[in-house]
C-alpha cells in the first residue's frame, strides 16, 4: 500500500519566520482567553499556535507545509520528513 499523500504547498525557506511570529501571536493569545476564561477560544488558539510552529519547522528545513484541511496531516507530515523518536514522541503531544 502506498503511503497517503498529504497535499503540501512549497515555501520560500526564509519565509519560517512568518509562521514562527504568527504561531507567538495565537500563543499570546491564548494565553489572554485563559486569563479572561474564554476556554473555547483558548482551546482553538492553542491549536493555531502549535500548527503555525509545525508549519515553521517544515518551512525552516524543508521549504513546504500542509495545505490540507486536516489538522493532523500537518503532524503526520513532520514526521514523514523528521522521523527522528524525538520528533515521533514530540508528535504525540502536538
Amino acid at each position: 500500500m502506498a503511503p497517503r499523500r498529504i497535499p503540501t504547498r512549497g515555501v520560500d525557506k526564509d519565509r519560517y519566520g512568518l509562521y514562527f511570529k504568527k504561531a507567538e501571536e495565537y500563543y499570546q493569545a491564548m494565553l489572554d482567553s485563559l486569563a479572561q476564561g474564554r476556554w473555547n477560544a483558548a482551546a482553538l488558539e492553542a491549536i493555531h499556535s502549535a500548527i503555525s510552529a509545525n508549519d515553521a519547522l517544515l518551512v525552516r528545513h524543508y521549504g513546504l507545509r500542509s495545505v490540507s484541511g486536516a489538522h493532523e496531516d500537518a503532524v503526520d507530515l513532520l514526521v514523514s520528513r523528521m522521523g527522528t523518536p524525538e520528533v515521533k514522541k514530540a508528535a504525540q503531544h502536538l
